[in-house]
């Protein structure tokens, strides 16, 4: 069981499809992979099927019991907002990007909807970054967001950096230890510019990981900035 969840807000969002493609990627691939969140999903759904047939004056459909019990009120609130938002309408369920896929990983490593996307890694056209860095660029998902897979060589320590808005990675393989704590398969880290952080990949295995961000690497230290000057990323 995954040790680090997305946040309740960002999982309400995806529940009611107001995510962009990028995130919808990396929250669907997250719940593939953590039965916790699926069930703040699924209850948030829930509500929000039950909310929007009251708003529309139909029968709403049963709520399973003990449901709204367990989704605190912040999330309701926040569900109930989401009926005023201009920009659209709410759905109730979660909105999948055309380039996503059902497609399954023989070897259950890479979720359903990247599979799709990335098909085997071992036959990925992997891009060199740094010694011991590889990176699986993959389609535009047209939200201005950047989606990678990233390889990172056994033992090896990412020097301190941040990027220019949101950073969020989804462990697929490995595990690696920041600020926040240690993170293996399944677990989720969001962080934005204003909290640069160091990454020491376990020992043992690489550690492979779907990235989701605002902007390329910014490195913090003369090392990464020498690194970076280097190979040119």
């Amino acid at each position: 069981m995954p040790a680090h969840h997305a946040p309740d807000d960002i999982l309400i969002a995806y529940a009611a499809g107001s995510l962009g493609a990028s995130e919808t990627l990396l929250i669907a691939c997250h719940l593939t992979l953590c039965a916790a969140c699926r069930r703040v999903v699924a209850d948030a759904e829930a509500v929000g099927a039950a909310v929007l047939a009251g708003a529309a004056g139909l029968d709403a459909p049963a709520v399973p019991p003990g449901v709204t019990a367990g989704v605190p009120d912040d999330m309701l609130a926040a569900l109930l907002g989401r009926l005023d938002d201009p920009d659209g309408p709410v759905s109730t369920g979660p909105v999948t990007s055309p380039l996503t896929s059902a497609l399954a990983d023989p070897r259950a490593q890479i979720p359903a909807p990247l599979f799709g996307l990335t098909g085997d890694l071992d036959k990925g056209s992997w891009r060199r970054m740094f010694p011991g860095i590889h990176a699986l660029d993959l389609p535009a998902l047209g939200d201005g967001k950047l989606v990678k897979v990233h390889r990172f060589a056994a033992g090896m320590r990412v020097p301190s950096h941040d990027h220019p808005g949101l950073e969020a990675t989804l462990v697929l393989s490995g595990g690696f230890t920041d600020d926040d704590g240690h993170f293996l398969r399944g677990d989720l880290s969001i962080r934005d510019h204003t909290r640069p952080h160091e990454q020491r990949i376990d020992p043992g295995e690489p550690c492979v990981w779907l990235w989701v961000g605002d902007g390329e690497f910014i490195p913090r230290t003369l090392m990464g900035r020498l690194l970076r000057f280097l190979f040119s990323v």
